[in-house]
């Protein structure tokens, strides 16, 4: 199963500019699309049946578009060749076993934030807590030029470290406050 974070604008990793995928494809029979949509709630499955194109899914997700999915939400090839699947004005999430389009990532950043509300169940011993993530790629964390190597467990380990210190070092809008108690 192939996953994706969620983001309002989702790619396939299959197809490129010289080799785009096109509607006209053959989706692998039995293959499962799935879409969440966070606007809505929805869950929209598509099941590609024996004779099943890009085309159907398209025309799938153009019906379910304004009640499952959020309106707006479409099926394009884009100038890169690859399915996109975007509008609407929720988080989707995007998972396929199909290999013929392949994983779904995000086109555009996702939220890079959240708050967080604590409490100790008391009036005053509350407090919202807003934490920041910068964003992660191979750049910031210093895995450019080929020095990603996940062949042995040596190299594995120093890369999740490299990760685990870009994501301890990132900061915080605000400090947590104490807990409270009252007597």
């Amino acid at each position: 199963m192939f996953t994706n974070n969620a983001t309002t604008d989702v790619s396939s990793t299959q197809g490129s500019v010289g080799s785009p995928l096109a509607t006209t494809d053959a989706l692998t029979n039995g293959s499962v699309t799935t879409i969440n949509d966070a606007a809505t709630g929805g869950t929209f499955v598509f099941t590609a049946g024996a004779a099943s194109t890009v085309a159907d899914l398209q025309t799938a997700i153009a019906a379910a578009a304004g009640t499952t999915l959020s309106t707006g939400t479409a099926l394009t090839i884009s100038a890169a060749g690859h399915v996109e699947i975007s509008g609407g004005t929720g988080d989707l999430t995007v998972s396929t076993n199909d290999a013929v389009m392949g994983s779904f990532g995000p086109t555009t950043a996702g939220s890079d934030s959240a708050t967080v509300f604590t409490s100790d169940g008391t009036s005053t011993g509350w407090t919202n807590t807003s934490t920041t993530i910068n964003a992660l790629s191979a750049t910031a964390l210093g895995l450019t030029g080929g020095s990603i190597n996940l062949n042995n467990a040596t190299n594995a380990a120093a890369t999740l470290t490299a990760i685990t210190d870009a994501i301890n070092t990132s900061h915080c809008s605000a400090a947590p406050s104490a807990p409270t108690s009252t007597s």
